[in-house]
């Protein structure tokens, strides 16, 4: 399933770069709509072999949230998608191919995972969002694209040495009757599933909800069904909590109801705690108890903390156990002396072990590394 980079911070070393200039075309927009500036840039670009069409919203986003692609170098700092625009200076270019086979390793400063926004819970700040269409010269219109790409213009975007036409700054309402547009348009399963986030990123948009909702109920593959469901929890409204919950009692197949639960653990709002707690109590699917468990995980409150700790005292079940275990690992809150207890004091030899695991997590925290030496001599 493709899925747009949101990702936490990813470490890449020992990687060869190229300088070059990367060529960047302004049309002029006039913030209101924006279908015919891409539809002018479109035909310009149609004059080249691959291009980019890319213009930015606003969009209110968590101080540590930002959606794009993250490289660190040792050697060379990378220019942002904003410097490229802005000064269409020279950036250091990474080949997908190259990056493809290097380790990463995942930073716990940023709330961002595996192509999933997993918390919430801070204060919001605005930030210049893009949205990044590329095509080549097979593409019979605006809605025929290669592929779409989102990303913070603070961050950096590989644009492949493609030209990019930069139509500026539009408006929530334009984008989003822009997009919703696209994807009624589109005849292929491909296109509409690039579509659902581009569709989702609006979250300031009162019609965000009910078109995902729409795409959901219409969803022509389980993939669209699950992308959707995703970008609903991310709307973080009642309506979006009431969909989700249906999703879990009443979902077409196993991974779509998984999907749901996991997408309410994005959810802050009042109920979403509680509910996830008796999904993880009583629901009578195994993987949905699992699912429901780590969820509970990404919630730095104490009912959630609690929660998960009653189930590694009072669950019957080892592997929920287990689960809770590794779910208390990737809390917000100070978990690491009760895993502690755990690996040391248990009677069951494999919590002890879930706990060490967990433990290992803590890499910064010299208690962690003190506790595992301890453990290591006995």
């Amino acid at each position: 399933m493709l899925r747009f980079t949101i990702v936490v911070a990813l470490l890449i070393t020992s990687l060869s770069t190229i300088s070059i200039a990367q060529p960047v075309i302004r049309i002029t927009h006039d913030g209101v709509s924006i279908e015919s500036s891409f539809q002018k840039a479109f035909s310009k670009g149609m004059e080249s072999e691959d291009f980019w069409i890319g213009y930015s919203i606003h969009r209110d986003s968590e101080t540590q949230i930002s959606i794009g692609s993250f490289y660190m170098n040792d050697d060379d700092a990378l220019i942002s998608l904003r410097d490229v625009i802005d000064n269409n200076a020279d950036y250091q270019k990474f080949r997908k191919d190259k990056l493809s086979n290097k380790k990463s390793k995942h930073l716990r400063s940023y709330r961002i995972i595996n192509g999933r926004i997993v918390r919430h819970g801070e204060p919001t700040i605005d930030k210049e969002f893009a949205l990044l269409f590329r095509y080549d010269r097979s593409s019979t219109g605006i809605d025929d694209f290669a592929e779409i790409s989102m990303c913070n213009l603070s961050l950096y975007v590989d644009l492949e040495d493609h030209p990019l036409f930069w139509l500026g700054y539009t408006n929530n309402e334009s984008s989003f009757s822009f997009v919703t547009k696209l994807y009624n348009k589109s005849n292929t399963t491909f296109a509409k599933e690039e579509l659902v986030p581009a569709v989702g990123v609006h979250t300031a948009h009162q019609g965000t909800t009910n078109f995902l909702s729409d795409i959901y109920s219409r969803a022509p593959d389980e993939e669209i069904a699950e992308e959707s469901l995703f970008w609903i929890g991310q709307q973080n409204n009642r309506q979006a909590f009431t969909i989700l919950k249906d999703a879990i009692k009443n979902g077409d197949t196993e991974d779509v109801r998984e999907e749901a639960v996991m997408s309410l653990g994005f959810m802050e709002l009042p109920g979403v705690i509680d509910y996830l707690i008796t999904v993880a109590k009583q629901n009578p699917e195994r993987e949905l108890r699992e699912r429901a468990i780590h969820a509970l995980g990404h919630k730095a409150v104490e009912k959630a903390e609690q929660a998960l700790k009653n189930f590694v005292e009072n669950d019957p079940d080892i592997e929920l156990k287990k689960h809770a275990i590794y779910a208390l690992s990737n809390n917000d809150n100070d978990n690491l002396p009760y895993l502690i207890k755990i690996a040391k004091t248990h009677s069951s030899v494999t919590l002890r072990k879930a706990a060490i695991y967990s433990i290992a997590n803590y890499e910064d925290d010299e208690r962690a590394v003190d506790a595992l030496i301890d453990l290591a001599k006995r």
